[in-house]
């Protein structure tokens, strides 16, 4: 899969695609793609992560709201979340609105 755009992404919806569910299990966050019947676990942060796009929150506002909840730089945080996307599109767990 090509290279995340963050900058691209950071404009973008990232919406939850709907055969998918989500529950949390104290710090880590099970997926599961009723499509394929893939189950994924997430751990603390990106769990967290998933949780503020679910919300409606785009990635830079995620990111915003992360970067106040954990104790991570920046290049960190971006990196993480870069890391994150780049799962979620590639097991199609989610969807970018432009």
């Amino acid at each position: 899969m090509k290279e995340i755009d963050q900058e691209s992404l950071e404009q973008s919806r990232i919406l939850p695609n709907p055969e998918v569910v989500a529950k949390r299990l104290d710090e880590e966050l099970v997926i599961i793609h009723l499509g394929t019947d893939q189950i994924y676990s997430l751990n603390s942060s990106a769990a967290r992560f998933w949780e503020l796009l679910e919300s409606g929150l785009g990635v830079l506002e995620a990111k915003k709201q992360l970067a106040e909840e954990f104790a991570v730089t920046m290049q960190e945080l971006d990196e993480d979340i870069r890391n994150v996307l780049k799962l979620l599109l590639e097991h199609q767990l989610i969807s970018v609105e432009k």
